[in-house]
């Protein structure tokens, strides 16, 4: 037979499929239908949603789509005229959407955030080059002061959900037994080995802030110790904003330099930057 005469011989199949289904009730024509509109759930999630996060199984998207395409074939009407299959996808890529959307637990107004930022991000680099990009740039781009960019850049900061099955620490050395997230959880109240190592890291940065030029330290403490603006600073300290920014800026790499010589004791479980983040330095001191 050849394949016009297959293709032929199949639509009529579907024709009398979905005449015995909605005037017949017909539940085997009904499951012909669906069997053979199937093709329409992966082509949907591959033209449509080409890359899916990788905390979300391929399979349980599909499965909303194919809940979508019942919902498709019980609902549709072929007296309309309506072609099905563009009436399907539009219906199987929504459920998809929706799933999405549903699984996604950040605010949509962090995702936002994050966008703006990123979007920021590629024109300076592309702009200044990989790594010469500051923060001042970012903010001067984003047409914000530093205290503004700041405020934007930890509120478009967020956890990312992981699966308690994921392994985390050490994988390189045979030796080691690797451990899931879940064995990691910490408890609540922190184990005399963790209290130990916190102890000893306020001490280090305690330190390292009592090493820095007067002005610099003084601008470091109001800044992390009192939460102050830099504007606000300024006036404290009878310079230009301007300048307290710069002071700012010189007492940053200088603490950077310092504490990279204690590397080890410096990086939490994500990784964490070496440099001193506003909230974090200010609540290691004021504990």
């Amino acid at each position: 037979m050849s394949t016009r005469k297959s293709l032929s011989r199949t639509q009529d199949d579907l024709i009398a499929a979905w005449i015995q289904f909605k005037e017949h009730g017909s539940s085997t024509a009904r499951a012909f239908i669906i069997e053979h509109y199937r093709y329409l759930i992966s082509k949907t999630r591959q033209r449509i949603i080409p890359t899916v996060p990788t905390k979300i199984a391929p399979e349980d998207l599909e499965q909303e789509g194919l809940i979508a395409l019942v919902k498709a074939v019980d609902q549709f009407e072929p007296s309309r005229g309506v072609k099905f299959e563009s009436y399907a996808i539009s219906m199987v890529r929504g459920a998809m959407l929706e799933y999405l959307r549903k699984e996604d637990w950040v605010p949509r107004s962090v995702r936002t955030k994050q966008k703006l930022l990123a979007r920021a991000e590629e024109a300076l680099t592309t702009e200044k080059g990989e790594g010469e990009v500051t923060d001042e740039d970012r903010a001067a781009y984003l047409e914000l002061d530093i205290d503004q960019f700041y405020a934007l850049y930890f509120e478009a900061t967020v956890m990312q959900i992981v699966s308690l099955e994921d392994v985390v620490g050490d994988t390189e050395h045979e030796d080691l037994d690797p451990l899931v997230v879940l064995e990691s959880v910490r408890s609540p109240d922190p184990d005399p080995h963790t209290t130990t190592i916190v102890n000893e890291q306020r001490r280090i940065l305690h330190q390292c802030v009592q090493w820095l030029p007067k002005p610099e330290q003084s601008v470091i403490k109001m800044y992390y110790y009192q939460n102050m603006t830099l504007k606000q600073i300024a006036k404290e300290i009878n310079r230009s904003e301007s300048r307290a920014h710069q002071l700012h800026a010189q007492a940053i790499m200088r603490l950077s330099g310092f504490l990279s010589r204690t590397q080890g004791l410096f990086h939490d479980s994500e990784g964490a930057p070496l440099v001193p983040k506003r909230g974090r330095a200010a609540a290691s001191a004021r504990k």
